[in-house]
């Protein structure tokens, strides 16, 4: 008998300790289940930097005429119209009443403005064709006066010309405004590709700084309430709701001001709903 109260007793205590262990598991899930998955990036101390466009054709960097000596009757062309020279290449033959004039190429380039053909009689008013240097190619565009200060010769610029990515160098920017109210600006492109063509419109970004040293952070971290901006913190496992001033903003990143410092990591995703205090998981780090 005595043996079967110890036993009861045993059971009843097993029970007891498996109830407190599954509400101790219950628990840590419940807690567990509190926090809020979150991804974050670091808050980062530097200029706010926003591109403007402009757009320009491009054009020969330097072109120089292919001239006769005197009139007469295109017998021969040795060229067409975008054929590559060396210097003393012959171009053509020229039958005049003093003989044959062979025509070279007064130095190396690119066959351009070729318009007569084999028969034509030809004058030595205006020249056979031009010859083009495409090393490096010249863009002319005009910018505003807001943008003229941020221009300045040997500044380097991205521009994109047939679909390629190339460095800039700005050669000239005027000092007066054309008709339109805009100034003129020149930069000059070194291309390797000799199929690039004349008259091909090209894509000049303009890097222009809007704010200097400030806590840059992606603009998507921003929560706005009313007139007031939050972002979210974490501190220790939790979020702490923070109201910031925004400097300058921009589509991807903006430009704060506020209790904040480089290296504090701003959550970016996972804020709806999220309160001041609350806990949370970090489960993705951004750039």
């Amino acid at each position: 008998m005595k043996k079967r109260r110890l036993l009861l007793v045993a059971a009843f205590l097993i029970s007891v300790l498996a109830a407190c262990t599954e509400a101790d598991d219950t628990k840590d899930k419940t807690e567990e289940a509190k926090e809020t998955p979150v991804e974050v990036t670091e808050a980062k101390e530097d200029s706010l930097t926003v591109v403007r466009t402009a757009y320009a054709r491009a054009e020969a960097n330097r072109l120089t005429p292919v001239s006769l000596e005197s009139p007469g009757e295109l017998e021969s062309i040795d060229v067409k119209e975008g054929t590559v020279v060396k210097k003393d290449d012959v171009i053509a033959t020229i039958k005049t009443p003093v003989g044959n004039q062979t025509i070279r190429a007064s130095k190396a380039g690119t066959i351009v403005n070729l318009q007569a053909e084999t028969g034509d009689m030809v004058s030595g008013e205006d020249p056979l064709a031009m010859l083009a240097d495409l090393d490096k190619m010249k863009l002319t565009f005009t910018i505003s006066a807001a943008l003229h200060s941020k221009l300045k010769v040997d500044d380097e610029l991205d521009v994109e010309l047939s679909d390629k990515a190339y460095k800039a160098k700005v050669t000239h920017v005027a000092s007066m405004p054309n008709d339109t109210g805009l100034f003129p600006v020149e930069v000059t492109v070194k291309t390797e590709d000799k199929d690039i063509l004349i008259g091909t419109v090209a894509k000049v970004n303009i890097p222009v700084t809007k704010v200097k040293k400030a806590i840059i952070i992606p603009t998507e971290a921003i929560v706005d309430e009313g007139d007031a901006s939050y972002i979210f913190i974490v501190r220790d496992h939790h979020a702490e709701k923070l109201e910031v001033e925004v400097l300058e903003s921009q589509s991807s990143q903006s430009a704060i001001k506020g209790d904040v410092q480089a290296a504090d990591e701003i959550v970016t995703s996972g804020m709806q709903g999220l309160e001041d205090g609350d806990k949370i998981k970090v489960v993705g780090v951004e750039g």
